[in-house]
């Protein structure tokens, strides 16, 4: 399926996931609702979603 995802709201508050980065060889942290299937977020937060 092909699913666009809204623009990132900076204003929103979401949680968030530390990553270690292969790029820049250090810790950054990802939105958790990128990360993990199933994750319970608010509806109206739509910017990103897991997808294999």
């Amino acid at each position: 399926f092909n699913w666009v995802a809204e623009p990132f709201d900076e204003t929103e508050e979401i949680a968030w996931s530390p990553a270690w980065s292969l790029t820049y060889n250090e810790l950054r942290y990802v939105p958790t609702a990128y990360c993990y299937y199933g994750y319970s977020r608010r509806e109206n937060v739509q910017f990103t979603r897991a997808d294999a």
